[in-house]
């Protein structure tokens, strides 16, 4: 009797540990998938180029010098990676921050010209971040 209880706790316990549910399985690494909201496919990187400072061009060149800067916040960049395009990222981001100060500082910004490009801008930039 002692030889086959020994026996079935040998075989129990092979067994056992076969299917324990405490043993570290292989750790597989699962790729964290982003939400579709967040998905930005960009074919390549955007070739932007500094333009010179609002405060610094004659009021007669201030008007298109506005609308450029809108129309280069338009362009769309993949913020999932954090390192991809950093030179386009950093102009885009001076050129927004330069528009709200001169926006909020400076008269008879908004013309008629100009109102079209605003609102084209302001729907390029939450339609990126809301697709």
């Amino acid at each position: 009797m002692e030889k086959v209880k020994n026996s079935l706790m040998m075989s129990t316990g092979g067994f056992v540990d076969k299917i324990d549910p405490f043993a570290k399985r292989a750790s597989k690494k699962k790729q964290k998938k982003s939400q579709g909201s967040s998905r930005y496919v960009t074919g390549t990187e955007a070739d932007l180029q500094p333009l010179p400072p609002l405060k610094d061009a004659n009021p007669q060149e201030q008007e298109e010098l506005f609308i450029r800067k809108l129309r280069q916040c338009c362009l769309g960049f993949d913020f999932l990676d954090p390192v991809a395009d950093l030179k386009g990222k950093e102009i885009k981001r001076a050129a927004l921050s330069e528009l709200v100060d001169h926006i909020a500082t400076a008269r008879g910004v908004i013309t008629e010209p100009t109102y079209p490009e605003i609102i084209r801008c302001e729907h390029c930039i939450y339609r990126k971040s809301w697709v």
